[in-house]
């Protein structure tokens, strides 16, 4: 496999996987499952990576492995240069389980209290951080209520902060938006995108296409535990042999006859199609209204009613 080359630091990447295999085995030995077949992959640092696949392509499996809770049956891994599972990694990495259970009488606030003091951080500075994380995941209105109260969404984004909470170089996410209604979709959306900026390094495993290929930089996708495709998101995503043309200010008759110059000029137009905007870009304007305290108009409806 060719070396991730660092250029701007002399790191290696931040996850390598050269051959990897999980092989679980029945209490005789036998080989049940092979849920990861010579899976090698090298993630760069300060990207988001995204790790895609069906239930039961080995993503979880593969995490796993990577944070040091499994051992692979073969082949070799590499986190932040050292074997997973080394105590010196523990406060570089931040990880978010598919399934985040904290006990249920904790509030949110003592969940990131309780967390907090695994890491060497000093009180006040804890406590700067839980309520900047509060703040910024819209839970500080509900801080101070117990976790069994949560909503599905609260619960996913009190995990997120619990994984965030010191600071991590690494963060790794199992499913991070599941069930987070679009605004909280959004949200952590864009925390990913400013740690990106920050030069911390996303691995996240999704099954939710659209969100990773508005955040990715590379993706791999999984299928029964083997890699059938990866590599940069825009290269992956584009047609070399089709593209778009965007008209503005054009109506379907002016469209027409753009197309026809086209087609005189020796391409072949495969149609013509209006703008289309996604249905998420659509509730998240409508939630801008006039009479929302986020303001804004709707684009292209008027206002809906209840």
């Amino acid at each position: 496999m060719p070396e991730f080359d660092d250029s701007a630091n002399g790191r290696p990447p931040a996850i390598r996987l050269e051959k990897v295999s999980k092989i679980f085995r029945d209490f005789w030995g036998r080989r049940r499952l092979e849920a990861v077949k010579a899976l090698s992959l090298e993630i760069p640092n300060g990207e988001i990576f995204g790790l895609l696949g069906p239930n039961g392509s080995g993503k979880t499996t593969t995490l796993l492995m990577i944070l040091g809770l499994l051992r692979p049956s073969s082949g070799e891994i590499r986190v932040l240069g050292k074997p997973p599972g080394e105590k010196s990694l523990r406060a570089r990495i931040g990880y978010l389980p598919e399934e985040f259970s904290p006990p249920e009488m904790l509030t949110g606030e003592e969940i990131l209290s309780y967390y907090g003091g695994f890491f060497p951080l000093a009180r006040p500075l804890l406590k700067s951080r839980i309520a900047g994380l509060l703040e910024t995941l819209d839970l500080a209105a509900d801080g101070r209520r117990r976790f069994r109260e949560y909503s599905k969404g609260m619960r996913r984004r009190i995990g997120l902060a619990q994984a965030l909470l010191h600071g991590p170089q690494l963060l790794v996410l199992d499913e991070p938006t599941n069930g987070l209604d679009p605004i909280g979709v959004q949200k952590v959306k864009a925390l990913l995108l400013d740690l990106r900026r920050e030069g911390r390094t996303v691995l996240i495993s999704s099954h939710m296409l659209p969100e990773l290929e508005e955040m990715c930089d590379r993706i791999a996708i999984l299928n029964r535990g083997e890699c059938i495709g990866a590599g940069l998101t825009r290269e992956l995503l584009s047609s070399k042999s089709r593209q778009h043309v965007l008209l503005d200010n054009a109506g379907p008759e002016r469209a027409q006859a753009a197309a026809e110059l086209l087609r005189q000029a020796g391409y072949e137009v495969g149609g013509i199609q209006p703008a289309k905007r996604s249905l998420e870009s659509l509730f998240l304007a409508a939630l801008k209204e006039p009479g929302n305290p986020d303001g804004g108009v709707a684009e292209g409806g008027g206002k809906t009613t209840p």
